[in-house]
């Protein structure tokens, strides 16, 4: 994905785009409140319009034409179907269009902007800049007990973000040069001091398990290097890693990290207001309803189920109760098509005729992309089993720069064989 061919393609949309995640990962305006009167969510969205309108760009993607574009088709098709037969038609109605259609919309202009690999890396280093930004400010700020910087992220909400970015700008540090590394590394010590400080037990849990990823899984190199998969290198950098982050830390939160080894005591197995609880409502609620009770509506559902309208706090059970079966089935399918396509990626790596256009650094650098995908895909997974965050607009950036990178490749190796 950190290819460096054609650097070329930036325009108006690409820009409006790059704003757009700014202010709907990073939260801009409410990191700099004076920036919340410009309105910049609606100054994205004119460039982007602006952008498509006199973009010249002959290269252009057929984005629900792709299959996670099918899939996503059907995951809004559904979500507007369930608005009929939602517990609170009203309530579902105006979360389609505050969430469900943002992020089909982001998904869409991201896939579609995304016409070379440079712009690639450009919305990737975007992500990146964005997390460095909100541990940045999270840190500097006085806080009393766990960590925050935003009204709409509350610290677990803080740890998926910069937990789910965390690989990128690890590998960020790999294809970098001197200064580059220096940036990316400040960045990552940054995330994980950040990540420590929210006291998420969720978000902590997707770090081990992204640690453990990175320690155990090959890491793509050139054919004169070793492969690996535990490299002493990666043991040190861990080590001085986990120092750093201990050196941080203070003792309240490893208090709370350290529950989790005494977890039948903890309030979210022993308290009605405890996870344990909402995830045993919000099974029931499925059961009984295994079509939905309406996009948006999980916490009213749980309100009339007993419950104190509480949220699901895991996606998956989320997207279950919402949109059913079928909703789930689609959702999963997100992740499934998602990790296929990366191994896609890999394999058209391995094609004589992309080999012949791509400098070998850039095959390497999207391999290590590809790499540090996946690590990101398993962080949101893992950490999202605690929040209620199946509609996060950073997911639906993922599965867009996924499904351009493929794309961009197949159509590398479509046009070698017709120039043959």
């Amino acid at each position: 994905m950190f290819g460096t061919e054609n650097k070329g393609g930036l325009n108006l949309a690409v820009f409006g785009c790059a704003l757009y995640i700014f202010v709907s990962i990073a939260r801009l305006p409410e990191l700099f409140p004076t920036l919340a009167k410009l309105s910049l969510g609606n100054v994205s969205i004119i460039l982007i319009a602006l952008g498509l309108l006199i973009s010249r760009d002959k290269m252009t993607i057929p984005v629900f034409k792709t299959t996670i574009g099918k899939l996503l088709l059907a995951f809004i098709l559904l979500s507007i179907i369930s608005i009929y037969y939602s517990v609170w038609r009203t309530h579902s109605l105006e979360y389609m269009f505050d969430m469900i259609l943002k992020i089909a919309i982001l998904f869409y202009v991201i896939a579609k902007t995304a016409t070379s690999l440079y712009i690639i890396k450009f919305y990737l280093n975007c992500l990146i800049l964005s997390a460095g930004l909100l541990s940045y400010l999270s840190i500097q700020q006085t806080w009393v007990g766990r960590l925050t910087v935003s009204e709409f992220y509350d610290p677990n909400d803080l740890a998926l973000i910069l937990v789910s970015i965390l690989p990128l700008s690890m590998i960020g540090i790999y294809v970098s040069k001197l200064k580059g590394k220096i940036l990316y590394g400040s960045i990552v010590l940054m995330n994980l001091i950040a990540i420590m400080l929210t006291g998420s037990r969720g978000g902590f849990i997707g770090l081990i398990v992204i640690f453990a990823y990175l320690i155990f899984t090959k890491l793509p190199v050139t054919h004169h290097s070793t492969n690996r998969k535990i490299l002493f290198s990666k043991i040190t950098i861990f080590v001085i890693l986990f120092g750093i982050i201990i050196t941080f830390e203070n003792h309240e939160m490893w208090q709370r990290y350290t529950t989790i080894l005494n977890i039948q005591e903890d309030y979210n197995i022993t308290e009605q207001t405890g996870r344990l609880e909402i995830w045993k409502r919000g099974i029931n609620i499925f059961l009984s309803r295994p079509y939905g009770v309406g996009i948006g509506a999980s916490d009213i559902a749980d309100g009339m189920h007993g419950g104190r309208y509480q949220t699901a706090h895991n996606s998956l059970l989320q997207v279950a109760i919402e949109l059913g079966i079928v909703g789930l089935f689609i959702f999963l399918g997100f992740y499934r098509v998602a990790f296929k396509k990366l191994s896609v990626i890999n394999k058209y790596i391995l094609n004589e005729e992309i080999r012949n256009r791509y400098a070998s650094q850039s095959l390497r650098n999207i391999k290590l992309g590809v790499f540090s995908f996946r690590g990101s895909l398993i962080g949101f997974f893992v950490t999202s089993m605690f929040l209620s965050q199946a509609y996060n607009s950073l997911f639906y950036v993922f599965l867009a720069i996924i499904t351009s990178s493929v794309y961009l490749l197949e159509k590398s190796k479509t046009d070698c064989n017709q120039n043959i």
